[in-house]
């Protein structure tokens, strides 16, 4: 077996200790032995150098985050949230803060708006989001696709439909959405989602086994790379809120589940 701090080597060989070569003057015959060893020694250096550069990132990274902690309870991150807030009569920009994002009524819903037509909106103009139907994405199919690898194009709508996405942007990295950022309270209502259905339309209870709602947080970096010396990059987050659709609700409820549906339970019961 191979133990290693970093899990096993790309390249591994086993020792041929009890094993002696004849070799001739000249011959190449057995320089592959001598090429084995020299990559197992390059391996390991390149391995301990990747270490050293990590764990001097992340002294880097958690000094920083101390740094920042100390800041906040001096009192500066109130002053700085509240200067940070956009007024109501600015258009829908990326928010920018100059703290952790906390309160929702700064960003949620404020910096993207949805575009509802048909064609593209005109160049510059914008930001915006828009719904998609969830066909065409190559997805995988069955049965058995451990074995037969089949892909297609998805043929069914989407099963949960976007409500809100926002672009942000913070000096720390945009995390813990549910319940700490976005409270639950300010969650997305069903009764403001199925506004434009029909009566009657399937609505979400406590006893379906999928998430009323969900978040999806994209994040993005702006660099590339461990570099020890170089700041922390919090990136930018794009963050989008998704209700379940009607149809996902009755899918889900029945008895015999399509197959998308299925795994979409077994996902989240984890």
């Amino acid at each position: 077996e191979v133990d290693s701090l970093f899990g096993e080597d790309d390249f591994f060989r086993e020792a041929r200790w009890d094993d002696f070569y004849e070799c001739q003057e000249g011959s190449s015959e057995h320089d592959d032995l001598f090429h084995a060893a020299q990559e197992q020694a390059w391996l390991k250096c390149t391995k301990g150098t990747l270490a050293a550069s990590y764990a001097s990132f992340e002294l880097h990274r958690r000094a920083r985050r101390a740094i920042s902690a100390i800041s906040n309870l001096s009192g500066d991150r109130g002053r700085t949230e509240r200067s940070a807030a956009p007024s109501a009569s600015v258009p829908p920009a990326a928010f920018n803060s100059a703290v952790e994002v906390t309160s929702t009524s700064q960003w949620l819903g404020r910096t993207m708006t949805e575009w509802t037509k048909d064609d593209l909106p005109p160049t510059g103009e914008g930001p915006y989001w828009a719904q998609g139907d969830g066909k065409g994405l190559m997805v995988r199919q069955g049965p058995n696709y451990k074995k037969f690898r089949n892909k297609g194009e998805s043929q069914t709508k989407s099963m949960y439909s976007c409500v809100t996405c926002d672009a942000l942007k913070s000096n720390v990295k945009v995390q813990d959405i549910f319940g700490r950022l976005v409270p639950v309270h300010d969650l997305p209502t069903q009764e403001r989602f199925l506004a434009n259905h029909p009566p009657g339309t399937s609505q979400w209870t406590p006893s379906c086994p999928l998430p009323r709602v969900i978040c999806i947080n994209l994040m993005l970096p702006y660099e590339t790379g461990i570099v020890p010396w170089r700041s922390e990059d919090p990136g930018a987050s794009f963050v989008a809120f998704f209700h379940i659709a009607p149809e996902t609700v009755s899918s889900s409820m029945s008895k015999e589940p399509p197959p998308e549906v299925k795994q979409l339970i077994d996902f989240f019961a984890g």
